[in-house]
């Protein structure tokens, strides 16, 4: 969320059109300190900038996608379906906050089409691209005790923290 008001402000403060302003203005205004319970934009602030663009697909489904908003690249989850039945799931994430966790910057509604997006920190590549990369076929490299140790460790406080706040990863 810090990042995001970041964004907003600079986005505010630079030379940007009036309608970035205006935007930046309505959203800086709705995110409020951070204390109370996050809110969902309706889908119209996001679909309506000139700035937010589609760039891809994220893996095999079309819920991801890549997009270039404020000027950033951000990935973009999109749900389907009752929007009151989808709010209790979406909304905790939104307050989430962990180093080892990907962050979720905001969401945004749209009640007549059924949908809910959240825009949420863009991650290049997989921990096992990450792997094979660092240590694939090719590379003559292994993934030592101490690494494996402190990814596995890593990963465990992610999970820990999801779990103080009653959220379980089904993956």
């Amino acid at each position: 969320r810090w990042i995001l008001i970041k964004e907003l402000q600079e986005k505010k403060q630079s030379g940007s059109s009036k309608h970035e302003r205006k935007m930046a203005d309505f959203l800086l205004k709705h995110l409020g300190d951070g204390n109370e319970s996050p809110k969902l934009f309706p889908s119209s602030l996001l679909d309506n900038t000139k700035d937010y663009q589609v760039k891809k697909r994220l893996g095999n489904g079309s819920q991801y996608k890549e997009i270039t908003w404020l000027g950033e690249s951000f990935a973009l989850r999109h749900f389907f379906g009752d929007i009151d039945a989808l709010l209790p799931q979406i909304t905790p994430l939104l307050s989430l906050s962990h180093p080892n966790i990907v962050y979720y910057l905001c969401g945004f509604t749209d009640e007549e089409k059924k949908e809910c997006f959240l825009v949420m920190e863009l991650m290049r590549k997989t921990l096992g691209m990450h792997i094979k990369e660092v240590c694939g076929p090719r590379k003559k490299n292994t993934l030592s005790l101490p690494v494996a140790v402190d990814l596995m460790l890593q990963i465990a406080l992610g999970m820990e923290y999801l779990h103080s706040k009653r959220i379980y990863h089904g993956e």
